[in-house]
């Protein structure tokens, strides 16, 4: 179930000390919230993970994706989906 995933996520980066799992896991956030149309949550999630992994590329790649969805006018959601699906 995503929400118990996304509580879980939430509670294991309070705990987490490492950057890199830290980095993982805001990605794990963002992607979920993509899925569930929460873009703004998404968006904050993939600074989240690029703050702590610049070189992180899926966070960089989705962050991209938002932006050129909200640019172009696209539904994000359709838009983000197909995103996720080829990662």
């Amino acid at each position: 179930m995503p929400h118990e995933r996304i509580a879980e996520l939430h509670r294991a980066l309070v705990e987490e000390p490492g950057d890199s799992a830290r980095a993982r896991m805001h990605l794990e956030l963002a992607r979920l919230y993509v899925r569930e149309a929460r873009f703004d949550a998404a968006t904050r999630h993939f600074r989240e993970a690029l703050a702590f992994e610049p070189s992180l590329l899926a966070a960089r790649h989705g962050l991209n994706e938002l932006g050129q969805a909200h640019d172009t006018g696209r539904r994000r959601r359709d838009v983000l989906l197909g995103w996720l699906r080829g990662q």
